[in-house]
């Protein structure tokens, strides 16, 4: 096998395990702000839209942070991808 398949199969991997983080924390996310939420709900000091309200908050500033992750993972890939070609022009 070759160097670039090879490379390709990790950045593969690599995509699917970073999709599934993703997912675990926004799972996690989500069971921790309702389970607290509940708990607040039955004493009395939050309303259920506030609940569902911050659960949507929450959910997206998580999403704001996964698309900065995944916009440095191509930047990486872009300079890297750059980097080859400035060599392979050097070598001509």
């Amino acid at each position: 096998m070759s160097i670039g398949k090879i490379w390709s199969q990790v950045e593969c991997v690599n995509v699917r395990v970073q999709g599934n983080i993703e997912i675990f924390l926004n799972g996690l996310q989500t069971i921790t702000i309702m389970a607290v939420g509940a708990t607040m709900i039955i004493a009395g000091t939050l309303d259920i839209g506030l609940l569902i309200g911050s659960n949507i908050l929450a959910a997206r500033a998580l999403q704001g942070t996964s698309k900065y992750a995944k916009a440095s993972e191509f930047l990486k890939q872009r300079d890297q991808a750059v980097g080859e070609i400035i060599n392979y022009v050097k070598s001509k």
